[in-house]
């Protein structure tokens, strides 16, 4: 425990860096770790009743499951999302917002039961009883691996250095879990029990190049991989509904309509015909909408922003890609048997000992971390010093009456660069000494990952169409190489005013934060010109899908 007259890091703003970065423990050890300190979660479970199991859905109505179904939600690792929030603080600024990843994993495995019925009438046969049975279980576990925050922690895993080492490859945190989990008791036995092959429900959920290599191996067909990861999966087919309805955001989800004209493409990919377009459009629309006025809400940024502060004050902030001090503070959790469980948020698998609400109220040693999780709970919320957009640019400092959208778009796009965002705010921060790091984040609405319709649309004669919706040729992995800036109109719109930069600080500090952040975005204006190439359109941990 840290006593109170423990030495503060000094100075503030410039921490201390570890001579040699701690030693990462593997992934794997870390989830056999946690799943020791509940043995109760291996006991056999209870029988479960013979036939279906109802459950009411506010979404889709009555989600059929089977028993074997219905004993494998009932484990220790599934239904822990019930308290992992789908839209993590998205209740700061929408108050129903409060939709778990536990009801949307539900919804996943119905819809993807409904995708199967409907591509089994396409084809005119049905699948194999063991490819359902893969597909069905990776759509009701693809969401267990989520921890605390769902992606705000993953935005925070994916670049601080504490956690370099732990996760294998470039794996999304969750992915990675999830699988592990999978191939673990006691899911695996359950799963087992749903007549589907644990190893390939892990692969179909990862989905890298080996993974996919060895489900062609096992014989599934090709376009089932898109049931579970692609621009028409059912994770998406079912956020996109469920996101909607709880935030009280119009929807203009059709799914009935989605699932009509679901179809096989040429080249064996999950595709929809001409005839479902305009309800496509209406999906990649509301997805559009959804990031700009619900995912990148400035209050629930500033929230993700807080839950930032709080990571940084347990476990030491990262400068120039370094991590600092070691941190000084702990939350206390219950622990195995009821006892208390000191957590410093230094492994991956932490963030699976708590859920979202537990996250806020746990006691904690280190009195910065209760103020902050105070203020989140009062809605004391960071406040907007700055926010970049096209119309908001601070022209008076760039010795320039106006900039052109090109210009600007260019100068967005190096900000989106790794790391970039990052160097913003501690370049605001080096003129500002007496300000807690923890206080002071930059932060990003997302650009939503659009795949170009062009490439799932066929025609009536099963041919891959052209310009079948507006969304047609946006592609931001193919648009990031082009040697200019984006030249979609729709992608153009976003960018420039909807996908705005913001610098959050107290309420107090922003008369002081205000104008440094404008001066901070010229300096690195005048910088982004000095470069020759174009960058690449965002970060990958800004990537939402």
């Amino acid at each position: 425990m840290i006593t109170d007259d423990a030495p503060l890091r000094e100075p503030v703003n410039e921490p201390l860096r570890f001579p040699t970065p701690p030693a990462a423990l593997a992934l794997g050890g870390q989830i056999d770790e946690w799943l020791a300190e509940h043995p109760d979660w291996t006991e056999p479970s209870v029988p479960t009743g013979p036939g279906d199991k109802f459950v009411r859905d506010p979404v889709h109505g009555s989600i059929v499951l089977t028993a074997a179904e219905a004993r494998a939600i009932d484990c220790g690792p599934f239904q822990r999302l019930r308290g992992i929030f789908q839209v993590g603080l998205a209740w700061l600024a929408y108050p129903s917002a409060r939709h778990s990843r536990f009801e949307h994993s539900l919804g996943v495995r119905h819809v993807a039961g409904a995708i199967l019925d409907r591509l089994e009438a396409v084809r005119g046969r049905p699948y194999q009883a063991e490819h359902r049975a893969v597909i069905l279980a990776a759509a009701l576990m693809h969401d267990v691996g989520h921890g605390a925050f769902s992606h705000a922690s993953e935005g925070i895993i994916a670049v601080h250095p504490a956690y370099t080492g732990q996760l294998p490859g470039d794996d999304h945190p969750h992915e990675a879990v999830s699988a592990l989990l999978i191939e673990r008791e006691p899911l695996r036995g359950r799963i087992t029990a749903l007549g589907a092959d644990p190893a390939l429900v892990a692969a179909c959920i990862r989905q890298h190049d080996a993974d996919k290599a060895a489900l062609m191996a096992a014989g599934l067909p090709s376009e089932l991989l898109g049931i579970i990861s692609g621009p028409l999966d059912a994770d998406k087919l079912d956020y996109f509904a469920r996101d909607s309805y709880f935030s009280g955001l119009p929807s203009l989800v059709d799914l009935d309509r989605i699932l009509q004209t679901m179809t096989i493409t040429p080249d064996g990919r999950l595709g929809i015909t001409l005839a479902g377009a305009s309800a496509l459009e209406a999906v990649l629309y509301s997805r559009i909408a959804m990031h700009a006025h619900l995912y990148g809400h400035q209050k629930v940024l500033a929230g993700e922003a807080m839950v930032r502060g709080i990571i940084e004050e347990l476990v030491g902030p990262a400068v120039a890609g370094h991590l600092g001090s070691a941190g000084r503070g702990v939350l206390i959790l219950r622990g195995k048997g009821g006892a208390p469980q000191e957590i410093g948020f230094r492994l991956v698998a932490d963030y699976l000992r708590v859920d979202d609400r537990a996250f806020l109220v746990a006691p904690t040693d280190q009195p910065r971390v209760a103020d902050l999780q105070d203020r989140i709970l009062r809605r004391e919320m960071l406040k907007r010093a700055f926010s970049l957009s096209y119309d908001e640019l601070p022209t008076d400092l760039l010795g320039e009456p106006t900039i052109s959208e090109d210009e600007y778009l260019r100068f967005l796009l190096y900000l989106h660069e790794p790391g970039q965002l990052e160097r913003l705010r501690w370049t605001i921060l080096r003129d500002l000494p007496t300000l807690r790091t923890s206080d002071l984040w930059v932060r990003a609405t997302d650009v939503p990952d659009v795949a170009n319709t062009d490439n799932y649309v066929v025609d009536r004669a099963g041919r891959l169409t052209r310009n079948a919706t507006m969304f047609a040729d946006w592609d931001r992995r193919r648009d990031q190489h082009y040697p200019d800036v984006p030249h979609h109109p729709t992608l153009r719109n976003y960018l420039l005013l909807k996908a705005k930069v913001h610098v959050f600080c107290p309420s107090a500090e922003r008369a002081t934060v205000g104008p440094r952040a404008r001066a901070a975005i010229a300096e690195m204006y005048r910088e982004s010109l000095t470069r020759g190439s174009r960058p690449g359109l965002v970060a990958p941990g800004a990537i939402e899908g």
